[in-house]
């Protein structure tokens, strides 16, 4: 797994992809590694609970685009249903914003996998 941390991933998304199209054989276990935020950088107001999940499937799948375009195989390594909106506690929220991710890497056609960044959240 290799981690890059250049926003979009293109650059690094096309530098792999020139890698295996050279090399498959060598680079055929390697997947971009893709970190998608709802906490920090782009949330300077407040959000809604709407906007929120909107960066899931609207935002996060953009993120992805180059790498699926790319036919690169990715790992989204940290994301956290932690985010910008203010009324995350609010029942359900949690459980909602875990289901809209899941639901991404499940149907994105290059997501093999992905790994939860948690720290101690109480909920309902």
């Amino acid at each position: 797994m290799l981690s890059f941390m250049d926003s979009p991933h293109t650059k690094s998304v096309d530098w792999l992809a020139a890698r295996i199209t050279e090399d498959p054989e060598t680079w055929s276990g390697v997947v971009h590694d893709s970190h998608l935020y709802h906490l920090f950088g782009d949330n300077y107001e407040p959000w809604s609970e709407e906007q929120d999940f909107c960066k899931v499937c609207c935002r996060d799948k953009h993120i992805l685009q180059p790498s699926a375009a790319a036919g690169v195989p990715t790992v989204v390594g940290e994301y956290s249903i932690a985010t910008g909106f203010t009324g995350w506690h609010k029942r359900g929220f949690a459980q909602r914003n875990l289901h809209n991710y899941l639901s991404l890497h499940r149907t994105a056609s290059n997501v093999v996998g992905s790994f939860l960044w948690n720290f101690r959240i109480l909920v309902d």
